[in-house]
Order: structure tokens, then sequence, then C-alpha cells
């Protein structure tokens, strides 16, 4: 996760230095690596297994990475709900993303 993060953060590195657009995931000063992670799970992975759930026929082992993959996806929403909490303390007060994204975890952990 890190190094592929690094790597995206070279390019926008170099794409800010000549002025250009930087790209999706690119800036390290807006996207964070959670936040990343969560973006790559959400809109690449998820479908893809659900797809293959859907072609196995919810198998044992398509059920299973499904399960593996919330859980991960949850564990990283963790860590970028941590990461807003420190950037925020000064205000004491949770922002709409991080009760928005509190809500969601607590609604991914119950059963």
């Amino acid at each position: 996760s890190e190094r592929v993060c690094e790597e995206f953060y070279r390019q926008g590195d170099l794409e800010r230095t000549f002025e250009l657009e930087i790209s999706p995931l690119c800036n390290q000063q807006k996207d964070t690596i959670p936040s990343i992670q969560i973006g790559f799970m959400t809109y690449i992975v998820e479908p893809l297994f659900e797809e293959w759930a859907r072609f196995t026929g919810d198998s044992p082992l398509s059920e299973n990475m499904l399960c593996h993959l919330r859980k991960n996806k949850a564990k990283w929403r963790g860590l970028l709900l941590k990461q807003h909490s420190k950037s925020n303390e000064h205000s004491g007060q949770m922002t709409e993303k991080e009760e928005t994204l509190s809500q969601t975890l607590k609604e991914e952990d119950s059963p």
C-alpha cells in the first residue's frame, strides 16, 4: 500500500512541478493511504469479487474472499477515521465527513 502510494505521490509532485493538473489519487496533500485503499477496494476489488461470487454461485471461496475484503475495508476505514480525528483534534468536534464515516463503520460492524 505504502509503495504504490509513494509512486502516486511522486507522480503528483512531478505534475505539480510542471504545473499540470494533478491526477486522481496522486495529491499527497489531499489523498491519504487509507482513502486510496478504500477507493481501490470499493471501485476495483469489490465489484470484481462480487462478479466472481456470482460466477461461482456464491462458493465458499468467494464468500471467504468477500468476508476478508469487508474486514480489510473496515480496518482501513478505522485508520481513516483516526487520521481525520487527529487532524481535527483542535476543534473538539467531528466533521460531517467523520460523522458519516463513523456511522458507516458502526453499520458494517453490526451483524
